[in-house]
């Protein structure tokens, strides 16, 4: 194989991963279209959110479930939009002063810290994102000492029924975990009154990619 031919191809594949993972942010144009499959409701009722709650939307990319939260906690409310992307957040501020949405207040988080202050959240949701998070054990502890006793955090992801029985680094070499794995882990960091909704959704409409939900309590 020349050089040429190896660059080429290098190239190609890092465009396809751009293009993989731009695609999976969903811009602000798609957002009604995501509504019709997202279940945003029954995200909205596990979190049990009221108006001046404050809450915080992990791996926010450019807002979609912020502006959900937003309009959710009322002028009186907050929510923190949590990213490792500067740009997402750039975005996502734009987009809230359009929309109206004073109460939106964007963090960069690192990708073992989400920055957020101690014992003031009401509510986290972590959308699809928990899976990304290498040091996951170590992100547990900082969304828990972030809530206030009796807080909420909701956990989102997917997976194939082919892979439920995998290995975690497995599951989320395809971007994916399972409800076992998870609900095991927020156990050793100390949250209760695990709750799980194993069907919530189907992720970009594809059935063979049921979205499930759980709820754990500081």
């Amino acid at each position: 194989m020349t050089t040429f031919f190896k660059n080429t191809l290098l190239l190609g594949v890092i465009c396809l991963l751009g293009l993989t993972k731009a695609q999976a942010q969903f811009k602000v144009t798609q957002w009604k279209e995501r509504d019709a499959w997202q279940n945003v409701p029954e995200i909205m009722s596990a979190l049990n959110l009221q108006r001046g709650d404050k809450v915080a939307d992990i791996g926010c990319h450019e807002g979609y479930l912020s502006m959900h939260l937003a309009k959710m906690v009322g002028s009186q409310g907050k929510v923190y939009s949590v990213d490792i992307e500067q740009y997402k957040l750039d975005k996502l501020d734009a987009e809230a002063k359009k929309r109206g949405h004073k109460n939106v207040k964007t963090v960069l988080g690192a990708y073992d810290d989400p920055k957020l202050p101690k014992g003031s959240l009401d509510a986290i949701v972590v959308m699809r994102t928990y899976h990304e998070i290498s040091a996951y054990m170590k992100y547990l502890k900082h969304l828990k000492e972030a809530l206030k006793p009796g807080g909420r955090l909701v956990i989102l992801e997917s997976i194939r029924k082919s892979r439920v029985d995998w290995s975690r680094s497995s599951q989320t070499s395809y971007h994916e975990l399972s409800i076992p794995i998870v609900k095991s882990e927020m156990k050793k960091v100390g949250f209760t009154s695990i709750m799980t909704w194993p069907k919530v959704a189907y992720w970009k409409s594809n059935k063979k990619r049921p979205l499930w939900m759980m709820r754990g309590m500081k």
